[in-house]
């Protein structure tokens, strides 16, 4: 069925302009210009010119060298909005009269008229907060590391599913913990980029294995004196899989815990779900959480 015929363009005019203007998208300009582009493309009747190569060029000011297949720049950034639609649309678009949704296997965008009630899935925030709070008081947060300066990076979330369809909840998991946690001024963080490079660099020894024969030598390398690692699992073969993250929080220099966590919710919740996590971090390392932090 025709999207165009389901939807009028006004209409997903309007829809796309209430999306980028919600808090969620407005601290987050490099998926709000992925979306853009995509319904423009589709509203414009080029959705045939949607291709990986063209979306990387013009959204993501990428050279004509580049190439889809050793830059992925495009697929993870397109799971990271599908998981933030997901998280829009049961939140505070669960009333929207319209539907923008980028189906998994491509990136042209559906519009579509929304039903007439959208489950909320998210627990309301004080819930969430009190949970998380109560979560922390069970770990001993209270006794959080007092640094000064404190650096992080995330340098592992490994499958532990073993589903190759979920593996790329790694790279999804990794940038958007990085991304909660480097919007503390309080808390340098190490690029996604650098730690690509590093992995590059380290192969074919693993990350984990690496970290514990030289740590202080990745500490220095990479200016963090921290490590976040984490492992998911996923759940749930009907409706919207369950997704369990298992984090630690690690002293490079001489391997102490700091942090030990686990953290529940449904896929499409992950930026929530990030969250949660990069918050824990945070406290864990006597860092308070930006005011401008989503």
């Amino acid at each position: 069925m025709s999207t165009h015929n389901a939807v009028q363009p006004d209409a997903v005019r309007s829809q796309l302009n209430r999306i980028l203007q919600s808090s969620g998208f407005a601290d987050s300009p490099r998926l709000s210009r992925l979306l853009r582009y995509l319904v423009q493309q589709k509203l414009d009747g080029k959705a045939d010119g949607i291709k990986e190569y063209s979306v990387g060029l013009e959204v993501f000011d990428r050279p004509f060298s580049f190439d889809p297949r050793t830059d992925s720049i495009v697929r993870a950034s397109a799971r990271k909005l599908r998981a933030k639609l997901g998280e829009y649309y049961q939140n505070g678009g669960s009333s929207d009269p319209v539907v923008i949704d980028v189906p998994k296997g491509g990136y042209v965008p559906k519009f579509q008229a929304a039903p007439r009630t959208i489950k909320r899935r998210i627990l309301p925030a004080a819930t969430a907060a009190a949970l998380i709070l109560a979560a922390l008081n069970a770990l001993g947060w209270r006794s959080a590391v007092r640094d000064a300066h404190p650096s992080v990076a995330v340098l592992d979330v490994g499958n532990a599913s073993g589903n190759d369809n979920d593996a790329w909840l790694s790279t999804a998991l990794a940038e958007t913990i990085t991304e909660d946690l480097s919007a503390n001024e309080g808390l340098q963080t190490v690029s996604t980029e650098q730690v690509a490079q590093l992995r590059r660099d380290l192969a074919p020894a693993g990350m984990r294995t690496q970290i514990q024969q030289r740590g202080p030598e990745l500490h220095d390398r990479l200016g963090a004196k921290y490590a976040v690692l984490a492992d998911f699992h996923v759940t749930g073969g009907n409706g919207v899989p369950e997704l369990r993250v298992d984090t630690r929080l690690e002293r490079l220099r001489d391997g102490r815990i700091v942090l030990q966590s686990s953290d529940r919710g449904s896929e499409t919740q992950l930026y929530t779900l990030s969250a949660h996590i990069a918050r824990k971090i945070r406290l864990a390392l006597g860092v308070p959480r930006a005011e401008s932090a989503s």
